[in-house]
């Protein structure tokens, strides 16, 4: 009998599929909520140079003594203060923050494809 919490390749939706570990090619893998209290601090005054606890407390709801910890560093920026972030207008480049450490490739195939439409946009635009 097997124990049905341990997925198997049967259990697999596409058969024979790489995994993400596999994808990163071996790559040192970490999450995407640092344990580094710097790294929230980083992220909100690089997308928010100005006012940053401003922006975390219009996109998040949360107190405005939490929003300055974490433009300051001083504590571990939480998933649900991230995930509103992702939310906000300005949600592109919290994600480009993310991911410009150690991309996915589907990241750099993202990345790639935007930039050939950002190029046809003004190709079509000078002809105009």
């Amino acid at each position: 009998m097997t124990n049905r919490l341990t997925a198997g390749d049967r259990d697999a939706i596409i058969p024979n599929l790489p995994s993400c570990s596999d994808d990163l090619d071996r790559r040192r893998l970490s999450t995407i909520v640092k344990s580094d209290r710097r790294w929230m601090s980083e992220l909100v005054n690089g997308v928010w140079p100005t006012k940053a606890e401003a922006a975390i407390v219009q996109y998040t709801g949360c107190p405005l003594s939490t929003a300055w910890a974490d433009r300051r560093g001083d504590r571990i920026g939480s998933a649900t203060v991230l995930r509103d972030l992702l939310r906000a207008r300005e949600g592109y480049l919290v994600l480009k923050f993310i991911m410009k450490d150690n991309p996915p490739d589907w990241w750099v195939n993202v990345e790639h494809h935007r930039r050939i439409g950002e190029e046809v946009e003004k190709l079509v635009l000078q002809r105009e």
